[in-house]
């Protein structure tokens, strides 16, 4: 939870923005373009609305200074708002209906005004929201983002760097490595099948550059390219999320899975003797102690 406890020491000359990360598919029907979506306080585990604000509280005791008593931001707002006294508590049936209101462009919060201040405190405090573009992918239950245009142009500038540091390594890359790539999104090429498989590459890169290169430069690529092909192939199975070799578990993710495989050398030898579908290799795999 990102709580602000107080506004002393905010900076409120800013401007932040708020969206979600992915668009409400009713929004992107064109019939309803006014559509709209909305988040409001969650519950916490004591059943009251997650406000994110807090009550006035004591600074903590340094040495012989005596604790100074600091306002919280409940009262602060009510204030700023020039609302009565406990209107903002979480026991208030303001919140029974209070929601901030978003549709499929992002939504400026200017900190300087009351109301949006408050959207701000409320939002900033949902587990569903992640505070910065850096901390989107950090849960997956994250569903909006705020940021400002400095987190976007950072961001920006990542992603550009990104899309030319992955072109330049896909010039670098044989054939192979990139049957390897694309197995590990799931996608099984055909080695004759030179410019489909340029071709996703470019798909890949262009969707996402920064997830290509981690990809491209994970040290078990080569393994997992080999239990994608193997899945596919049905030589080993995948279960509630455990990958399987016959009745035996080789790892109960695929990352793990890789990691097992790569250090067991005779069963990486049979799975590929099994996906050569030579006997003798097999055989051979088999007796490989």
């Amino acid at each position: 939870m990102n709580k602000i406890l107080s506004l002393d020491g905010l900076n409120r000359n800013v401007k932040v923005n708020f969206k979600q990360v992915h668009a409400d598919p009713l929004i992107k029907m064109k019939k309803y373009v006014d559509a709209y979506t909305g988040i409001g306080p969650g519950l916490d585990k004591n059943g009251f609305p997650v406000t994110g604000l807090t009550e006035d509280f004591l600074e903590p005791k340094v040495g012989n200074k005596i604790p100074k008593k600091v306002q919280g931001t409940r009262r602060a707002m009510e204030i700023e708002l020039d609302m009565p006294e406990n209107s903002l508590k979480q026991t208030s049936a303001f919140w029974h209906n209070y929601f901030v209101r978003i549709g499929k462009e992002s939504l400026e919060l200017d900190l300087t005004n009351g109301h949006d201040l408050l959207k701000y405190l409320v939002v900033k405090a949902q587990s569903i929201v992640a505070d910065g573009l850096t901390h989107i992918l950090d849960h997956s239950s994250i569903e909006y983002v705020l940021y400002s245009e400095d987190q976007e142009a950072e961001q920006r500038i990542k992603g550009r760097r990104s899309l030319k540091d992955a072109y330049n390594l896909a010039e670098k890359l044989d054939l192979e490595t990139k049957m390897n790539i694309l197995a590990t999104y799931g996608e099984i090429t055909d080695a004759t099948n030179v410019n489909s498989i340029i071709d996703k590459i470019d798909e890949k890169i262009e969707e996402n550059p920064a997830l290509f290169l981690k990809r491209a430069n994970d040290d078990f690529l080569v393994v997992k390219s080999l239990i994608t092909n193997a899945l596919d192939k049905g030589i080993l199975l995948m279960e509630d999320g455990a990958i399987y070799h016959g009745e035996v578990v080789v790892g109960h993710t695929k990352d793990l899975a890789a990691s097992a495989i790569a250090e067991d050398k005779t069963l990486e030898a049979i799975i590929k003797a099994k996906l050569s579908g030579d006997m003798d290799l097999i055989k051979k795999a088999l007796t490989t102690k």
